[in-house]
């Protein structure tokens, strides 16, 4: 009896520190999606960079809704993957001549594709709209 209490206690804390990252790193992307969407500005700065001003706008709106759909858990491993991509794109086309540490450097966003490819292989686990609605398909969770 005592052990069952212990093992139930830790998948309640495995569940609450999981849903805990998903909401940090969904309020990330959510907030950085956001910020460019509020600034044209912004977005207008990313055209010397070799990124069209369209482009600039969906991969905006893609991290605002990435943000969305990690922090409630659905579409989590669609909106990962496509959160992954992101990262990838700012590792290597943005930050990648900055050096991993730095002013500019691209070390968080190394955490951030971590953190994405977690919710990958794991999906969104027992705290999300998914469980919660449980009959979505596993590979749209």
């Amino acid at each position: 009896m005592v052990l069952e209490d212990s093992q139930s206690k830790r998948a309640i804390f495995q569940d609450l520190t999981y849903f805990g990252i998903r909401l940090s790193i969904g309020m990330v992307f959510l907030m950085a999606g956001y910020f460019k969407l509020e600034n044209p500005d912004f977005l207008k700065q990313m055209v010397p960079m070799g990124l069209p001003i369209e482009f600039t706008t969906m991969v905006s709106v893609g991290e605002f809704l990435t943000g969305i759909f990690l922090i409630v858990g659905i579409l989590t491993r669609i909106s990962s993957i496509v959160a992954s991509l992101l990262m990838l794109g700012v590792i290597f086309h943005l930050k990648w001549s900055s050096g991993y540490f730095g002013p500019n450097g691209w070390e968080f966003d190394v955490v951030l594709l971590s953190a994405c490819l977690i919710f990958i292989v794991f999906g969104p686990k027992r705290i999300s709209l998914t469980h919660l609605l449980k009959r979505i398909p596993k590979f749209l969770q």
